[in-house]
């Protein structure tokens, strides 16, 4: 895919929800029309890297090289086992930990 501003590409883009991605295709698009990327840097309140970079997976991969790839994410904080304890306890009444009242 060439670095070209269709109609349909940008009208794509613009039914996108997902605003870096967006970001990410609007300096693919300014580069096309010539902007330089100190200019699409500033215009976008990225690093002049950050553009380079998404240059770079554009011509590798198209629209593809794009799209943000997300990790597993944080470890859970507790396993099953904690859960079922967590729940047991809160459903006890306050008096039977030795309590008055509860918090």
């Amino acid at each position: 895919m060439g670095l070209t501003a269709s109609p349909a590409r940008t009208g794509f883009v613009r039914r996108s929800k997902d605003v870096r991605w967006v970001h990410r295709c609007q300096a693919i698009l300014l580069s096309a029309d010539g902007w330089r990327i100190p200019q699409i840097g500033e215009l976008l309140h990225v690093d002049d890297t950050t553009v380079h970079r998404w240059l770079d997976r554009f011509e590798a991969d198209s629209l593809q090289g794009l799209v943000i790839e997300w990790g597993n994410g944080r470890p859970p904080a507790w396993d099953e086992a904690y859960e079922s304890l967590l729940v047991e306890t809160v459903r006890h009444d306050p008096r039977w930990f030795g309590l008055e009242q509860s918090i």
